[in-house]
Order: C-alpha cells, then structure tokens, then sequence
C-alpha cells in the first residue's frame, strides 16, 4: 500500500467538500477544519466581495476557504517553494488563479515591504509557531497602510501563546481554542 497523501477539505461555499491534497512537511501546519469552519461563521456577513491577504499561505485552505464564500480576491504569500509550486497547481486546478495573487517569499518582506494601492478588507496571520511575530507584523501592516479602520485580522498562534499580547490599538472580538492552537479575530479599537 502506498503513502496516504495528507488532504485539507474545505468546508463551505462553491468549493464545500473538495479535498485539497498537500505534501507533508514540518514547516506545513493547515488549520484545522473545525478552525475554519468557526472562522468563516465569524466573517459570514464580511466575507462577501473582500479583498484578503493570507501570509503564511500553506495549503493556501483559509484563502481558499475565502474565494469558495464569495471573497473577491485572495493574496496569498507563502515562502517555501516546493509549497509555493503545490498551491499555485491547486489555484489552477480549482479555476481561481484570476482571484488570486501568488507572492513566494518571507511574507514580512517580500509582502509587507512592498507597496500596495489598497488595503486589505480581512488579513489571514497564520505564522510558524514559536517565531513570537505577530506583533511586528501587525506594526508592519500599519505602517504600510495595507490595511483600513474596518480590516479584521484573524490570527492563529500556538495555544500557550497570549493572543493579544502587545496590540493594544486592536480589539480581540473573537476568540477560541483548540487542542493546540489560540486563534481569534481582530479590529481596530
């Protein structure tokens, strides 16, 4: 019997049911279906005609996950290459790569350096865990006006991790966890 491939499935919209099939790696951590399920109930009346941004990308499930729920576009950055090749095949094979914006690089440089016209509506922060970044990021994203008063920012980090620790210009309106992760939605106080 052969390698069972690992797969992600995506669990509402257009997309709802198709797997999303991924080559393991450590560096690799997809959130969770249940994850993502109360995530997009969180965002069922934001997520319509939004522009998002998903740093960290992976799998690329929550930019997916978005597009499949009527998300204008998606901007997904993810460092890895041999990941990076994985999801641009799987945007293409689902038909949504005119939705979608690749960018392969560290997402604090290639991303957040670079300029943008507008900013994002809902921001996707799923970083490595153990890297203690999400703050500077969320100082970068402001800095570089790539997001507005309304933009939501879902974060995810390690479950011992205090999920608002140092953003105190945001306002945490909803929070859960997991067996081993903290996740919540942000906005602007």
């Amino acid at each position: 019997m052969g390698k069972r491939i690992p797969k992600v499935k995506i669990v509402g919209g257009k997309f709802r049911g198709i797997n999303i099939s991924f080559q393991p790696s450590r560096s690799l951590r997809p959130t969770s279906n249940k994850t993502r399920e109360t995530l997009f109930n969180w965002l069922m009346h934001d997520i319509k005609n939004s522009n998002c941004l998903d740093m960290f990308a992976g799998t690329g499930a929550l930019g997916i996950e978005a597009i499949s729920r009527g998300a204008n576009s998606v901007c997904f950055v993810e460092k890895n290459k041999k990941i990076f090749n994985n999801l641009s095949s799987t945007l293409s094979n689902l038909g949504i790569t005119d939705q979608s914006k690749m960018l392969n690089g560290n997402s604090l440089e290639i991303c957040l350096d670079r300029e943008k016209k507008d900013a994002y509506d809902i921001v996707f922060l799923d970083p490595p865990f153990g890297k203690n970044i999400v703050s500077n990021i969320y100082r970068k994203l402001v800095n570089k006006d790539l997001i507005h008063k309304r933009t939501l920012i879902y974060v995810e980090v390690e479950k011992n991790t205090q999920i608002d620790k140092d953003l105190n210009e945001w306002k945490l309106i909803k929070h859960e966890s997991s067996s081993q992760t903290r996740f919540g939605l942000f906005k602007m106080k």
